[in-house]
Formats: C-alpha cells, sequence, structure tokens
C-alpha cells in the first residue's frame, strides 16, 4: 500500500495517495504496532497533505487545515524514529520545517532545522548532500523572519558546499549527479 501511495502521488491523484496511506497506518496500527515502516507511512502521509495542502494554496482555509495534518503526522514519524535517527529523520525534520514555514512559525522552525543539522553532521558527515536543503530551508526562515545577518552566513555555506560538490573536492565521499543542486542554486531567496 505504500507503494501505491506513493506512485499516486507521483501522477497526481493525491486524495487517493492519502486514503491509501491512511489505510496502510490503520493495518499497521492495528495488526503490527512496532513494525518499521510505521514512522515511513506516518511521513508519506504528511508529504500527501503538504501537497494537497500547497496545490490548494489559493484556498486559505483549506490549505492551512491540510498543512496542521501534515505537521501532525510529521510529528508522528519523528517520534517514532527517536531510537534509529538518521537520513529519513533529517529529511522528516525538514518537511516539518517547510510546513511550520508556510504555518508561519517561525519561533518552532530554527531549532527543528538545528536539530536536523546535528543528526546530519552526526550521522551523515558535515558535507552531505542533503546539507543543500536544510540550508534552503533556513535560507526561507531567515527570509520570512528578515534576519540578514543569519541569512548571509547560511547563504555563504550552501555556496561552499555547492562549490566543493561541483569542483569534485567532495566526490570521493559523495556521489551525487551533475545536475543535483540545480534547485537550490535557482530557489535562492534575495532579501530586499
Amino acid at each position: 500500500l505504500n507503494g501505491l501511495s506513493l506512485y499516486y502521488q507521483k501522477i497526481g491523484l493525491i486524495t487517493d495517495s492519502i486514503k491509501v496511506i491512511t489505510r496502510a497506518i490503520n493495518i499497521a496500527e492495528k495488526n503490527a504496532p512496532k513494525h518499521p515502516l510505521r514512522p515511513t507511512l506516518y511521513h508519506n502521509l504528511g508529504y500527501a497533505y503538504a501537497s494537497e495542502a500547497y496545490a490548494s494554496s489559493s484556498l486559505n482555509g483549506l490549505a492551512e487545515d491540510k498543512y496542521r495534518l501534515a505537521e501532525k503526522n510529521f510529528e508522528i514519524s519523528l517520534k517514532l524514529r527517536r531510537a534509529d535517527e538518521g537520513l529519513d529523520s533529517v529529511i522528516t525534520y525538514l518537511e516539518l520545517a517547510n510546513v511550520k514555514i508556510y504555518l508561519k512559525k517561525f519561533d518552532e522552525v530554527e531549532n527543528i532545522l538545528n536539530n536536523s543539522r546535528a543528526i546530519s553532521d552526526k550521522k551523515l558527515g558535515a558535507n552531505h548532500p542533503i546539507k543543500s536543503l536544510l540550508y534552503r530551508r533556513y535560507l526561507e526562515l531567515y527570509f520570512h523572519t528578515k534576519k540578514i545577518g543569519n541569512y548571509t552566513k547560511v547563504f555563504s555555506e550552501l555556496y561552499l558546499l555547492i562549490s566543493n560538490h561541483a569542483n569534485g573536492t567532495l566526490s570521493k565521499n559523495y556521489s551525487v549527479s551533475k545536475n543535483y543542486f540545480e534547485r537550490d542554486i535557482n530557489n535562492f531567496y534575495f532579501l530586499q
């Protein structure tokens, strides 16, 4: 069911994806409450709700409700992952931070990003490519909160990370496709 849910998300059938993943969660909770896939199921449900919210962002009330459901499911996923934090936890923290930015819960976002960064540095390495998404979330936060000094510092860190990967300095440790950082380069936030 998890795979079917992901397929539905990929082809844009978000409502169907939510139904299928909710069914998978109900089965897991009833029959296998300690199953290791549970955190992933909750993450994927959160992601589906966030996708639905983003798609309906012009309908503020509906979008906000969906972002709150996404937030709730990402938080459940993180609670379930506490004993085994790694790349999946980092990704869930980053998605939760994104949702909280949309909900304008800026005071919570920096702690979430700091937790993600600590796990990333400890478990994945200081120069893991996922850090580009982490830096992008920091930039989004500092853009919205107008923290120019913090924004500039993170912008420099992101630039160094991308440069070091692009020139091959980090290629012995990490293998990334040629256009891996294209989205990060094209999505910088410029303060006015």
